[in-house]
């Protein structure tokens, strides 16, 4: 029996959706893998920042600029005002979320995602 290497393409999907597929002896259904991908893509992740947050209004500013994007890519934004921590999660990136933070004049670093 041979192996079989499949390459699917997704049309606009195409730079985070190439996908190889090994299969061996079975067949894998094309809707299964873009439901997969589309999964992985949009799957939501919990991102990690360092804000300089000295009271609560400082936390109010970035719960307000994050508040707007509910329901636009923002799940839910937790806030750690004496770690000076803000936890987002959400399924837009990293770099937009990072900006829209910085918006507020605070200083902002991205920590990375929550593990």
């Amino acid at each position: 029996m041979t192996d079989t290497w499949l390459l699917l393409n997704f049309g606009e999907l195409n730079a985070q959706a190439k996908m190889t597929i090994f299969a061996r002896n079975y067949i894998i259904s094309a809707y299964k893998v873009a439901a997969y991908i589309l999964k992985q893509r949009y799957a939501l992740e919990i991102h990690e920042f360092k804000v300089a947050m000295s009271c609560e209004g400082c936390s109010g500013a970035v719960e307000r600029v994050l508040g707007k994007l509910k329901g636009q890519g923002v799940n839910n934004v937790d806030i750690d005002l004496p770690g000076q921590k803000v936890y987002v999660d959400s399924t837009l990136p990293e770099d937009f979320l990072l900006g829209t933070i910085k918006k507020t004049g605070k200083e902002t670093v991205y920590i990375g995602l929550k593990q």
